[in-house]
């Protein structure tokens, strides 16, 4: 008798396995997409914003382009001079067909040559959003961050740390982006622009820090290292 009822008992573990077996789903663990982008910049110099403009550049895809160093650039929204465009050989069109078309999304910092104009010296800093048309003009501002960085960073007593904090949904990058980082004097003229080959997901825990890839140019700061991380 206690042998049948052991079997009994087991035969209906058995099928209760089976049958839960059959209905089971193999759930896969989300990734959570970050709201927030954390990016920091570590210099041997403090940017020098009475005599350069500074754009930070996002794209959704690999193909971010701009005007190589010494070319004449000026960017959606801002205003642009005749001559250097002319001189440049391009027209506003082939602009916005060759560089602005891959671009989702740029922050300026840019500062008035009045100084007395620009509270504390520091520059105005805006974010305008693509796609990009002759007719852009609306732009999110943002304060200007000195002493800005990840906290995995241990800058160098020589070094100058600056950056911004960007709730993600300032911008349209989607999934992941790409960015690079342009200098240009006042009148346009570029004098660096950094190498944009790296990926960057947005997604939660994400850090990606790389070299500054800059060509050494006296531009008001040598770019040593730039860090980018996703909350």
């Amino acid at each position: 008798m206690f042998l049948v009822i052991r079997i009994g008992i087991s035969v209906f573990v058995l099928s209760l396995a089976i049958l839960s077996s059959g209905c089971a789903r193999l759930v896969t663990p989300k990734t959570l997409q970050g709201n927030t982008i954390s990016i920091f910049f570590a210099c041997s110099a403090p940017p020098n914003f009475s005599q350069y403009n500074y754009y930070i550049v996002f794209s959704k895809t690999t193909s971010l382009q701009t005007p190589n160093r010494l070319q004449y650039l000026f960017t959606p929204g801002k205003p642009f001079q005749t001559e250097f465009l002319i001189q440049s050989g391009q027209t506003v069109s082939d602009y916005y067909q060759n560089y602005f078309s891959t671009w989702s999304d740029y922050l300026a910092m840019t500062q008035s040559t009045d100084l007395s104009s620009t509270a504390n010296n520091l520059p105005t800093t805006e974010i305008f959003n693509g796609p990009f048309d002759p007719n852009t003009t609306e732009a999110t501002n943002l304060n200007y961050q000195p002493n800005t960085y990840i906290a995995e960073y241990t800058p160098r007593p020589d070094q100058t740390i600056w950056g911004y904090t960007i709730p993600a949904y300032y911008l349209s990058v989607g999934q992941a982006f790409h960015f690079t980082i342009i200098s240009t004097s006042k009148s346009g003229t570029i004098a660096d622009v950094m190498d944009s080959g790296v990926s960057i997901p947005l997604d939660a825990g994400t850090s990606i820090s790389g070299d500054g890839l800059y060509s050494g140019q006296n531009v008001g700061w040598d770019l040593v290292e730039w860090g980018v991380r996703i909350y």
